[in-house]
């Protein structure tokens, strides 16, 4: 398993790895790169409206966000078609190839 965060970790960093390098050939850096990486995984406990305790871990509920943003972009699109509108893009590279720098 580390040997494939240290890959994504590495293309992230923009480099492309050909496999995993042996654990005698990480620095203490790259250890420290690995632990700030497995950050995002680390469960966040939360309490739904309904009162409910939960606890997911952090990249989950960032994905959550997102998608539930592209939910109801998707419902305001459909309610526009309706009316016999063409909607705009939606789309998140659209939108940041178009926006000025």
């Amino acid at each position: 398993m580390a040997g494939a965060e240290w890959i994504w970790l590495e293309r992230w960093l923009g480099n492309s790895p050909t496999g995993p390098d042996a654990w005698a050939q990480w620095t203490i850096g790259q250890c420290g790169e690995l632990r700030q990486l497995r950050a995002q995984w680390r469960q966040v406990g939360f309490r739904r409206l309904n009162g409910e305790a939960y606890s997911l871990p952090l990249v989950e509920q960032m994905q959550h966000v997102v998608n539930h943003a592209t939910l109801h972009r998707g419902q305001a699109v459909g309610m526009i078609r309706q009316l016999g509108i063409v909607p705009p893009t939606t789309d998140l590279l659209s939108y940041l190839m178009v926006k000025p720098q």
